[in-house]
Parts: C-alpha cells; structure tokens; sequence
C-alpha cells in the first residue's frame, strides 16, 4: 500500500519517527483526502494530489478528462532563486538574508533547472511564480518543486 503523506508532523514521522509510528501511516485515506489530478496516457495510472477539500473529483477510465480547475501552466513566468549559506545551510531571514535569483524564465525552465542542482543543495532553493490552482502557490519550496517535477514528467511536459 503506498504512503500519503498529508501533513508536515506526518512527513517527519515518517522520515524520523520509530517504525511503529511510521507503518500506522501506511493507511486508506478518506476518499475527501486526495484528489485525482493526472491520469497516464492509458488511463490505468493516475497521479493523486492531497487536498483538505471536502470534494474530491473522480474520472473514470474513457472519461474525457475535465480538470480546468487542476491544470497547470508550466510555461507560467517564474524565478528560481537561492538563499545565501553557510555550511550548506541557510543563513536566516532575521539576520538580513534574502533568496536571489538564479534564473528567470518560465516553471518548466526553472523546475529544469533546480533539478540539475546537487540533491544535497535542494533545500536552499525555491521558486517564485504565480500561483496556480491548488497546486502551485506563489513560492515553492524545494519538496513542492520535486513533486511538481514528478506529475510533469508524468503528464509527459
């Protein structure tokens, strides 16, 4: 059974927590927890997104696919920026420091290219966009850009 994590607490549990507190998340979600955004080009798969709505939207293998409400715009302008560091961790906004950006362009530029960056280095990074449905807020942290990356390359962008 796969794993949804739909909170920060749940996603350090996971990650940190003893195994007896990370298997209880491998749950079913109530059927208002997540909500179908992507299906693959057969329409076997489907890319789920979690949601705190009380809706969530169900298509149907042959059903044309309707989801104005979830789509996302990757040619959006957007910018990637860095924040300053030491020691590979982010010097902090109460001491004056600020992102500055790496790149201007659009969100698949920028997704592309925070995604060439070194792993280690994901977290002092975010990208600065207009914000989009419920999918894409208007400054998205590293762990939001790999997930945005993920249904991209999914959807075949």
């Amino acid at each position: 059974m796969p794993v949804i994590l739909t909170t920060v607490e749940e996603r350090g549990a996971w990650l940190r927590g003893p195994w007896d507190e990370a298997k209880a998340l491998q749950r079913p979600l109530p059927d208002d927890a997540i909500k179908i955004v992507a299906r693959g080009a057969d329409n076997s798969s489907a890319c789920v997104y979690p949601t705190a709505r009380a809706s969530i939207d169900v298509y149907k293998k042959g059903d044309p696919l309707s989801m104005s409400d979830t789509r996302i715009d990757f040619s959006a302008p957007a910018t990637l920026r860095k924040w300053p560091s030491a020691k590979n961790e982010r010097v902090s906004a109460s001491l004056g420091a600020r992102p500055y950006m790496i790149v201007g362009g659009t969100l698949d530029e920028c997704i592309r290219r925070f995604m060439s960056q070194p792993e280690s280095q994901h977290h002092l990074y975010e990208i600065h966009t207009t914000p989009q449905s419920d999918l894409v807020s208007a400054i998205l942290s590293a762990d939001h850009v790999i997930e945005l990356a993920r249904l991209r390359d999914f959807l075949g962008k």
